[in-house]
This record gives structure tokens, C-alpha cells and sequence, in this order.
């Protein structure tokens, strides 16, 4: 009986020590993927700010690029006005800027008599 009782506690020690080396395998390879994980998050937290970077740099050089377009159309406008003001009229299409929009104008006639 005390033989079996000893073969019962060998068994019993093994078997826990088996268990405490499965949960410690267990414990580092869950850290192992937290790990992991923390690092794909933050690698792809800097690729999008990377990416929001480069779109607030590309905004910003069209911005100046409209800008500079802008100041040239109006030194050119300005330029076509001071050489109409000589001739004493100004034409109305020098005063105004190409527009993708059409403008439709209702004339009726009538008379009052």
C-alpha cells in the first residue's frame, strides 16, 4: 500500500511539474504574440501617420501651386485692364475669370401702355 502511495505521488509531481512547464510555455508564447502585436500596431500607427504626412505635404504644395496661379491670372487681368483704361472702355470679359458654370438669363418683353 505504501508503494502504491509513493508511485501515486511520483505520478502526481510529474504530472504537476508537466503542468507548471505547459503553463509557463503557454505564458511566454502569449507574451511572444502580445509583444507582436504591440509592435504591428505601432509599425502600422507610423505608416499611417507616414501616409498622413505625405497627403498634408502634396495639399500644401497644390495649395501654393493655386495660389501662384491665382496671382498670375490677376497680374495678367490687372495688365489687360490697364492697357483697356487707355481706349476709355473696359471689356467685361477681361474683368472676370473663366467658370466651369453656365448662367442662364430669362428676358421677357412686354409693354405697359
Amino acid at each position: 500500500l505504501e508503494l502504491s502511495r509513493k508511485k501515486a505521488k511520483l505520478s502526481f509531481l510529474q504530472n504537476e511539474k508537466e503542468f507548471k512547464g505547459f503553463m509557463q510555455e503557454q505564458t511566454c508564447s502569449l507574451q511572444q504574440r502580445a509583444k507582436e502585436e504591440q509592435q504591428r500596431r505601432l509599425a502600422e500607427e507610423q505608416r499611417q501617420n507616414k501616409v498622413k504626412s505625405e497627403k498634408e505635404v502634396a495639399i500644401e504644395e497644390m495649395k501654393s501651386k493655386i495660389k501662384s496661379d491665382i496671382e498670375n491670372l490677376c497680374t495678367q487681368i490687372s495688365g489687360k485692364v490697364y492697357k483697356q483704361q487707355g481706349s476709355g472702355t473696359v471689356s467685361y470679359t477681361h474683368l472676370t475669370l473663366p467658370t466651369i458654370h453656365s448662367v442662364q438669363i430669362l428676358v421677357v418683353a412686354g409693354s405697359f401702355n
